[in-house]
């Protein structure tokens, strides 16, 4: 139960979040030069508008944007990008602040999620604290690299809708679905690796929906509708240009070689070598090495901080030892620990070892496994859970400052 917050109160926490994260990602936000990725997407957007936005072969406001040779942009990219330099006004590119932005709607996002999942404004909080100091999550909140933090804020959204209609006494099942499942389909437009995420999460859709159990077929209908309406584009973009596939999906999603051929592609995925590699990929991003503790980096964070380890651990343990019956009744878990397991399912198929922006996925559920762990510390009895709680979290704060200082090129 939280103390001394009336519901209207609650949700002046989320501005304040907000604004807190906006300052932290946003600080000497250009002291860094753009990289060639960055300076690309940047090119690529005033070059949109300069020409009414048609891309370099003249197609009015195309799909995915042409970036020259072999290159495109995926949708969401482009176009927010192409948004931001036209209600700007400084002569600095603002694509950066796009990426800022989606932090911000991160953070925010959480807060909601996490008060929803366990019913605690104050585990909402550090939820959101959580994730707004988690490296990864502030580096590549200040980057607007090909992927990254993109597709965070649709996967949010969609998290969020699966939780209100899980939750069976609740009016706005419906609506809450459909909204997920738009975020989910949207996902395909977001950036590159991205489109993989597409069935992966539609697949945890559906063991969420059998678990939760107790809807009817007009329950889901609505969510199925805008599903494959939001996709329908996609579908129809394809077929009026065939020649973009095999830069797009054909490099992102699946070869076009499979796509005419299904088995000789099944083959290939299903064989000894790709599996063995694919696995030994899979695998390596769950090592502690990478996940906590990077030597090379400011006050030794990995992609997340290292006190975040113990509380992740005891997250998942918590789940785990809970066991069917209790995922039956409490859906959401098993969607934390899939959501996490799945995470890094997109870079391994690539066979690309820790490249965080790829994989970045696992944060958000990283955080709200986390975000369980307390939740059980918490309910124990006696003062040592609250010393070793307070112990945790200025032990990250502590952490984050110095990964944050190198960040900015602060040196004493």
């Amino acid at each position: 139960m939280d103390i001394g917050l009336t519901a209207k109160n609650r949700w002046l926490i989320i501005p304040a979040l907000a604004i807190l994260t906006a300052a932290v990602y946003g600080a000497a936000l250009h002291d860094r030069p753009f990289d060639r990725q960055e300076a690309l997407l940047g090119s690529r957007s005033q070059a949109l508008l300069a020409s009414g936005g048609r891309d370099a072969e003249g197609r009015l406001l195309p799909l995915f944007v042409h970036a020259g040779e072999d290159r495109w942009l995926a949708p969401g990219q482009a176009y927010m990008a192409a948004t931001a330099e036209l209600l700007s006004s400084s002569p600095l590119s603002p694509i950066r602040w796009i990426t800022v932005l989606a932090g911000v709607l991160d953070v925010a996002l959480m807060f909601v999620l996490a008060t929803r999942i366990f019913s605690s404004t104050a585990l909402g909080t550090v939820a959101a604290l959580l994730l707004l100091f988690t490296p990864a999550h502030a580096q590549f909140s200040r980057s607007a690299g090909p992927d990254g933090v993109w597709p965070l804020p649709l996967l949010m959204v969609w998290l969020l809708g699966l939780v209100v209609f899980s939750d069976l006494s609740s009016p706005f099942r419906r609506p809450a679905l459909a909204i997920g499942a738009i975020a989910a389909a949207a996902l395909a437009y977001a950036q590159p690796s991205s489109a993989l995420l597409v069935p992966l999460f539609a697949t945890l859709s559906l063991v969420v929906l059998y678990k939760a159990g107790q809807w009817h077929w007009r329950d889901v209908r609505p969510a199925c509708v805008v599903f494959v309406i939001t996709l329908a584009p996609l579908a129809l973009w394809f077929v009026l240009h065939q020649s973009a596939y095999p830069d797009t999906f054909g490099r992102w999603l699946v070869h076009l070689a499979h796509v005419r051929q299904p088995l000789a592609g099944l083959r290939a995925a299903t064989s000894g070598l790709t599996v063995a590699s694919v696995s030994a990929t899979y695998w390596d991003y769950f090592s502690p090495a990478y996940l906590f503790m990077n030597g090379n980096a400011g006050g030794f964070a990995g992609v997340f901080l290292i006190p975040v380890a113990g509380l992740l651990i005891a997250g998942g343990w918590t789940i785990t030892r809970s066991g069917a019956k209790q995922w039956m009744g409490r859906p959401v878990d098993f969607l934390l620990l899939g959501g996490f397991l799945c995470a890094p399912l997109v870079a391994a198929t690539f066979k690309e070892p820790r490249v965080t922006g790829r994989a970045l996925v696992i944060v958000p559920f990283g955080v709200l496994l986390a975000t369980r762990g307390l939740e059980m510390i918490r309910s124990r009895p006696g003062a040592a859970r609250r010393i070793l709680i307070a112990l945790l979290l200025i032990a990250a704060a502590c952490q984050f400052f110095f990964w944050y200082r190198e960040l900015l090129g602060v040196h004493s």
